[in-house]
């Protein structure tokens, strides 16, 4: 028996559960591994949200790095002891895709891999007898997995596992989208927007690429005492439910632009931090949330409230709507509440009279 955690439904903290699973032997043109290093994607948190479809109970992650313990029958490019990094998107070097020079998005194991099985249409997890799901063909948040071959890239022995676990999705979704997807050119500029996972490694894409690179977070403005003061006095235009989720709504009649690309997803989401919106639709939420916990049995944060809605009323027509949708992390929230409540660090200067 191996430790594993698994997904068992979606919605809410306890999706999660770290659980004692049976990890099977490979079989045909497979290899097992032991994770040595794993690393956590925003697909993760998207899968734990319910959004995405997918079969339950399944083993989670897809980041991850280790060394080869066994392999099944006809195996060839690994053996046991061989160094590698499971990979959600595989390369048979064989397939139509494969062979086109102008996707990587190979399909000889797409559909099975979708479907949270092997490519025989079994699984090697199972909890008392019970099947469990394979995740994106990786299922890495395992000490244990049992992988197809052309889904395990074979690297150098001296490469620290811990830094090499995020080339299976982050890395090479970054780099990947400067040398491939944008096709930079040497001598090129490129300004990178959020310097997250992604944006950092599209940053080392770009230098790789012979790039001069600037990275940039989105500026917030420091909030003056008449902004704050004028965001405590505000009001949530609406507050709707849609499927079992709550959400905060705000019209605003912000002009941006002539026409309706002007309305763009980046254009709104600037306007939004320049007028510390962000800061109003937090504050909002907070509302929300204090409410939602005092009224709705059974309540989590994650589960029930879906963030915050900002319709730019002179954006309707345009492809996004003028609809910008945020939802910030519970942390934040928990941190305004103390605060709010009088348990922050800087609770003292919400105090009637407080020195300004």
């Amino acid at each position: 028996m191996d430790n594993a955690i698994r997904f068992h439904k979606t919605g809410g903290p306890e999706v999660l559960q770290l659980e004692d699973v049976q990890v099977g032997e490979p079989g045909q043109g497979q290899a097992r591994i032991r994770h040595t290093a794993i690393g956590v994607n925003f697909v993760d948190t998207y899968q734990r949200s319910g959004l995405y479809p997918m079969q339950l109970p399944q083993t989670a992650g897809n980041e991850g790095a280790g060394v080869v313990v066994d392999i099944g029958p006809g195996v060839t490019s690994l053996k046991k002891g061989d160094h590698v990094i499971p990979l959600y998107t595989p390369e048979c070097r064989q397939c139509e895709y494969c062979l086109s020079g102008k996707t990587n998005l190979c399909q000889a194991i797409r559909t099975t891999q979708g479907q949270g099985v092997m490519p025989d249409g079994s699984s090697r997890f199972s909890v008392g007898g019970e099947r469990v799901f394979h995740y994106m063909g990786t299922s890495t948040f395992a000490n244990y997995t049992v992988v197809p071959e052309i889904a395990l890239a074979k690297i150098r022995e001296d490469a620290p596992f811990d830094k090499v676990c995020y080339i299976g999705c982050g890395v090479t979704t970054g780099i990947g989208a400067v040398i491939n997807t944008a096709k930079v050119e040497p001598g090129a500029n490129v300004v990178v927007f959020g310097l997250g996972g992604i944006g950092l490694n599209v940053i080392q894409g770009a230098r790789l690429a012979g790039a001069g690179v600037g990275g940039l977070e989105m500026p917030r403005p420091q909030a003056e005492d008449s902004t704050l003061n004028g965001l405590l006095k505000g009001f949530i235009d609406l507050v709707v439910e849609h499927g079992g989720r709550y959400y905060v709504v705000d019209w605003k009649s912000n002009w941006l632009g002539d026409d309706d690309d002007a309305y763009h997803p980046g254009t709104m989401r600037a306007t939004m931090l320049e007028h510390r919106y962000d800061l109003q639709y937090a504050l909002y939420l907070l509302a929300l949330h204090r409410q939602l916990r005092a009224r709705l049995p059974g309540y989590d944060y994650e589960r029930h409230v879906g963030g915050a809605v900002y319709a730019f009323l002179r954006g309707s027509r345009s492809d996004s709507q003028g609809l910008f949708m945020d939802k910030p992390p519970l942390p934040l929230i928990e941190r305004l509440d103390a605060l709010f409540g009088g348990h922050g660090a800087h609770a003292d200067a919400l105090a009637p009279g407080a020195a300004r």
